[in-house]
């Protein structure tokens, strides 16, 4: 089966594909097949945090991807796997602030036959890697007044930020 997705196309798509299963013994939902369709793009503009600081201090910044789970939930493993990613801007009361990630943590979840199918349970395939996690912390030295971050995601569907 070949869907052709518009250019435009957004938000969720719901359908089932009747097998015409002439069988008594089965209700008519089983003998269909569900799909559900999320089309998803990539946004184009940073997400926007704003906070105030009182008093000169260090500031930890901590900014995480969701967990990007591959097969069955949609990411390519293997060669055509799309890391995830950050392009992170700090702007200060003075401006601009050069920030750098101080630490990185890449997380990964790695499942052995829960989500592989009985055939493959007894090669050598039992263990699949099934979800990637980036982590980042920035550190910089902070002065009073507004800041704001800013945090352009790449190859994630969901982002965890400091609250304030």
């Amino acid at each position: 089966m070949h869907i052709k997705v518009p250019r435009d196309a957004k938000g969720s798509y719901n359908g089932a594909i009747k097998l015409n299963i002439d069988d008594p013994s089965i209700r008519d939902y089983e003998g269909m097949v569900q799909m559900n369709f999320n089309i998803w793009t990539q946004p184009s503009e940073a997400f926007e945090r704003i906070f105030n600081l009182k008093e000169a201090k260090p500031i930890t910044i901590e900014i995480s991807s969701g967990p990007n789970y591959g097969y069955p939930y949609g990411q390519a493993m293997g060669a055509n796997r799309k890391e995830p990613s950050f392009e992170t801007t700090l702007v200060g009361p003075a401006g601009n602030v050069d920030i750098k990630a101080a630490k990185t943590v890449i997380k990964g979840m790695v499942n052995m036959g829960g989500q592989i199918p009985p055939w493959e349970l007894d090669s050598k395939g039992i263990y699949q890697e099934n979800g990637v996690q980036l982590i980042e912390t920035f550190k910089v030295s902070g002065s009073p007044g507004e800041w704001k971050l800013k945090v352009l995601p790449n190859n994630t569907e969901s982002l965890n930020t400091p609250y304030r």
